[in-house]
């Protein structure tokens, strides 16, 4: 029954789909294919020759027609997924399009090539009866065409949630939810598949066609909803007013460009809009919207667009202009009968009363404004009719008088007055309308008053701060004439108020430059002219009439009325003398060195470019090194270095020429400038520099300097250059001058250790005495014995920059004297190592505290790591230490302290010299 209604149906199926992918086909907007045309006609494809294969007799038509079959087949996945690519608007790249038809056209050519066939289907056979009905038995490649299947129908299912999720129009929705709905229909005909029970039915035409009806259903149904819009849009689109269709939800499904401006314009939800537009409509009555600051006026006109889709249509006709030309009639009426009763000032009309010799004796209220009850408290019913002494029995007579005469003559008056019967001052205009007749028109001033009186007590106030004020402040009128000065700038200027007053500003603020001495411009001149705030700044010297100078600072300001007229000019001076010398003391910092007091490297680079001119040549740069420094540093501590930097700085100016530029280019680096010299007048300079260090010392250190100098003779030679070879000079001379300097360094450094602290010497002939003769138990080479004897005297040679007071301190040392004591090997190290011959011992010193355990320090090396003679002097100096007094004990006997060494084999020590070093009494005898 199915397969007669599908072979009934397909022709008709087929040709439906051509049509409608022909129709489709057509609308190449934007120069793109439209995929669901090339859907259908894939899906035609597919059911032609379906539809012939139902009417096959013979296996062979069977196969041709399959090929036709199965071409539109694998067509339907790929452009199945362009397709819903093309509704959710999901962009697919150029490589995935050639993927999708590269996989479509492998599977095609597996299906139609002989050899692979069988791949796709391992038999095919025909049973004809009323029609022909295919068994098959299907191979991998079938199975794997399945899983591109589901690969189609995820993809395509992921991309419409994902577009439904993002669609705001409920008809946008609805069509993506149905397509979605739509695709879930094949995963039945992938079950029957998986199960085996095609055998029995073929569920693929059959969900084939049913989808892409659907999609065809879909499809017509989202172009006659758009036929509606393009209705629409035909007849609102061009219209001069705002129309918009709104759907049920409240949604706008088109609207033309004038309701897009107000839509947007407006900032606020169309449901609002729409909620406003209803209410006006059903009250038959305008609405208003602010747009910009606008308001613009609406009349409604709603009518239903699409019962069907429940579609509203808005039409909104501006009527603003004429109901602002209303709305301007109505104000101006208004503003007119306004103008009388609800201006500010006061307004009321009077008539004069006389008496039997036509003297004002009183005057009648014939009308009021609101305003005159508001300024005098007088209410219009409580007066019509009545006389002002009815009213206010206290009225002084001359404003009766006043007001008489007005009303007689018809001479209007204006004048201000305090009224005692009211409480308040008035100004007052009266003029009289009509004969005997007079009308007042009054306005409270008391705030002004108030005001005024206000600003007479600031004034005073601003007089008695100027005057406190600790900046010298003076004022002149606009011809530079002095008006006023304050305290300060009397003490400053040496004039009082009284004598400078009408005094020119010349004359009273008598300023010159600092260094030429000649009078400085009219500053007030020159604000006259600018119209602009000037400063003067600290070079400008004031003298006081009593002739002492200042350096002073400040500005001059214009002082305009409202209509920037200048009337006068105010000067604001400050005494910088403080100031200046601070400035000069910050100058000198930033070009000198601040411990020697030589120039810095900052003012040397500078100096170097303004020197670096022909009329210097030759020029000579010389450097110069201070040999030792570091060590000194390291040895004797920073301020001893310091105290060799300040020296060598005073040698170094007294050998220099007056005009000869000294500066330290930083740590121990000095460069000396000389214009005009050459190489002769170069030596002599150094040969005295020299001369002088070696009678001079540091303590016990010798002073020595290395040179190094080069002269530039033309303009053609880079003066970086000849810097650069005069330092190249300095190094050279500074490898023969340095290890001799550190070599005397280091003795000085041993004696002075020696001479802070007798026990130590002792102490360090004994370690070397007893490390030689563990040598040569050992049978070591002399040298090395040599070199061990010497390792022995120089071992504590770091204690030179531990604090004495440590050294000899007689009782036990705390926790961070001790931390104290134990840097003794690193600075030890330090110290030796800056002699290129003395490295090896440097090493030997920096471990003869470690442990044979690895416990000891600075590294924690353990057994054989540590070097052997750091071994043999550790030996040493432990027997040595407990065999001697100490100012905190008593020396130990020696069998005691051979026993601890003993015990300490292994731990401290190393056991096999421990016991060589036990075993050996020319070690341990007296």
């Amino acid at each position: 029954m199915i397969i007669k209604i599908l072979v009934f149906n397909i022709p008709l199926i087929s040709a439906i789909y051509i049509l409608v992918g022909i129709k489709l086909f057509r609308e190449r907007e934007k120069n793109r294919v439209n995929y669901f045309s090339l859907l259908m006609f894939a899906t035609a494809i597919y059911s032609f020759g379906y539809f012939l294969e139902l009417n096959c007799e013979s296996l062979d038509t069977l196969l041709l027609v399959r090929n036709f079959e199965f071409f539109g087949t694998i067509l339907i996945p790929s452009f199945g997924i362009l397709f819903v690519a093309e509704l959710t608007k999901f962009e697919v790249t150029k490589k995935i399009k050639s993927i999708l038809f590269i996989i479509s056209a492998l599977f095609w050519l597996v299906f139609i090539t002989n050899p692979f066939h069988s791949l796709f289907y391992k038999s095919i056979n025909l049973l004809v009866g009323e029609y022909g009905v295919t068994l098959t038995e299907k191979g991998t490649v079938y199975y794997l065409f399945m899983v591109y299947i589901g690969v189609f129908l995820i993809s395509s299912s992921i991309m419409l949630l994902k577009a439904y999720q993002k669609a705001k129009k409920k008809n946008r929705k609805n069509s993506v939810l149905f397509v979605l709905i739509i695709f879930q229909i094949p995963w039945l005909a992938i079950l029957i598949i998986i199960l085996g029970y095609d055998t029995y039915i073929d569920p693929v035409p059959a969900t084939i066609m049913i989808m892409c009806v659907l999609f065809v259903v879909n499809e017509i149904k989202n172009d006659m909803f758009e036929l509606q819009i393009n209705r629409w849009k035909n007849t609102f689109a061009n219209i001069g007013e705002p129309a918009f269709l709104v759907s049920k939800g409240s949604e706008i499904v088109c609207s033309n460009m004038n309701a897009n401006y107000l839509i947007n314009e407006l900032k606020i939800s169309v449901k609002d809009i729409t909620e406003i537009l209803d209410n006006g409509e059903l009250d038959s009555k305008p609405v208003f919207f602010t747009i910009n600051d606008e308001v613009r006026w609406f009349n409604i006109n709603k009518n239903d667009f699409d019962i069907k889709n429940k579609l509203k249509n808005y039409l909104l006709i501006d009527i603003t202009e004429n109901r602002l030309a209303n709305e301007e009639l109505r104000i101006s009426e208004e503003k007119y009968r306004l103008l009388v009763t609800q201006m500010q000032q006061g307004l009321a009309v009077h008539e004069v009363i006389l008496d039997e010799v036509g003297k004002p004796i009183d005057y009648r209220f014939l009308g009021t404004n609101e305003s005159f009850w508001r300024l005098t408290g007088l209410k219009h019913e409580n007066v019509i009719g009545k006389t002002v002494l009815e009213i206010l029995p206290s009225t002084e007579s001359y404003w009766i008088e006043k007001y008489g005469q007005v009303a007689l003559t018809g001479e209007p008056i204006q004048y201000e007055n305090y009224s005692q019967e009211l409480g308040k001052y008035f100004e007052i205009i009266a003029y009289s309308p009509q004969p005997k007749q007079f009308a007042v028109i009054i306005s409270d001033i008391s705030e002004r008053k108030r005001l005024e009186i206000a600003l007479s007590n600031e004034k005073n106030l601003i007089e008695t701060t100027l005057i406190s004020v600790g900046d010298g402040v003076i004022s002149t009128d606009n011809k530079g004439n002095v008006v006023f000065l304050n305290r300060v700038a009397e003490f400053l200027t040496g004039w009082t108020q009284a004598t400078a007053r009408g005094k020119s500003i010349e004359e009273v603020c008598n300023s010159v430059n600092e260094f030429t001495r000649e009078k400085n411009e009219n500053i007030v001149e020159k604000v006259l002219e600018s119209r602009k705030i000037l400063e003067f700044s600290g070079y400008t010297l004031l003298i006081s009439k009593d002739g002492s100078e200042r350096h002073i600072e400040g500005s001059a300001a214009p002082i305009m009325q409202e209509n920037e007229e200048i009337v006068g000019i105010v000067l604001v001076v400050r005494d910088f003398s403080e100031k200046k010398q601070k400035e000069i003391e910050i100058f000198y910092l930033s070009y000198h060195d601040q411990l020697t007091g030589l120039f810095n490297r900052r003012f040397y680079e500078e100096e170097l470019k303004r020197l670096d001119t022909e009329r210097n040549l030759p020029m000579t740069i010389v450097m110069a090194d201070v040999n030792g420094l570091k060590l000194i540093n390291d040895s004797f501590g920073h301020v001893m270095g310091d105290e060799l930097l300040i020296k060598v700085a005073e040698v170094m100016t007294k050998g220099c020429r007056t005009d000869d530029i000294i500066a330290r280019l930083g740590g121990d680096e000095f460069v000396i400038l000389l214009p005009k010299t050459g190489p002769f007048e170069t030596e002599q300079i150094i040969k005295r520099i020299k001369g002088l260090a070696s009678k001079e010392k540091v303590g016990s250190i010798d002073i020595s300097i290395s040179f190094g100098y080069e002269t530039k003779n033309n303009m053609e030679e880079k003066i970086q250059e000849i810097f650069k070879k005069a330092e190249d000079h300095m190094y050279k001379k500074k490898l023969f001058e340095g290890p001799s300097m550190r070599g005397k360094t280091i003795n000085a450094i041993i004696n002075t250790l020696h001479e802070k602290n007798k026990r130590e010497e002792q102490h360090s002939h004994r370690v070397s005495a007893l490390c030689k003769s563990m040598g040569e138990i050992l049978g070591l080479p002399e040298h090395e014995i040599e070199e061990l004897e010497s390792v022995g005297l120089l071992h504590d040679i770091g204690k030179i920059a531990i604090d004495e007071n440590i050294l000899n301190k007689s009782g036990e040392l705390i926790e961070d004297e001790w931390k104290e004591i134990k840097r003794h090997p690193e600075i030890g190290y330090r110290i030796l190592n800056t002699v290129n011959d003395m490295s090896d011992m440097a090493n030997y010193v920096l471990y003869h505290h470690e442990r044979w355990d690895g416990k000891g320090y600075p590294k924690g090396l353990k057994g054989d790591e540590i070097p052997l003679v750091s071994r043999i002097i550790s030996i040493a100096d432990a027997y040595d230490a407990m065999t001697s007094e100490r100012s905190y004990r008593s020396a130990m006997p020696k069998k005691i302290a051979i026993e601890d060494l003993q015990q300490n084999a292994g731990l401290q020590f190393d056991p096999v010299l421990i016991r060589v070093f036990v075993e050996n009494s020319k070690l341990t005898s007296d």
